[in-house]
């Protein structure tokens, strides 16, 4: 969690996501789902079978609305557009 993390660095949450910004350009949270989405887009790619609820439970996401609408800010199409795309490539 936030809070572990920023413990550990021996320094409050939210100070520790001002620095993370300040040093990386980056809000910690798109970070955190820009690295998520990387892992569903691995497992989406992959010879597994596994459908979209349970790719989105394996990158830490509570269900497919939420699934969803992150790959879509982050991709510009869905997971299902995107896993098509891909079958159709190999």
């Amino acid at each position: 969690t936030l809070e572990q993390i920023a413990e550990k660095c021996g320094i409050t949450p939210n100070y520790f996501t001002k620095l993370f910004r300040e040093c990386f350009q980056v809000k910690l949270w798109d970070y955190i789902t820009a690295k998520r989405i990387d892992r569903a887009k691995g497992l989406l790619s992959g010879t597994q079978e596994l459908n979209i609820l349970d790719v989105a439970l394996q990158c830490g996401f509570n269900n497919t609305a939420n699934f969803n609408r992150a790959f879509l800010k982050f991709t510009g199409i869905t997971p299902s557009a995107y896993r098509h795309r891909r079958e159709l490539l190999h």
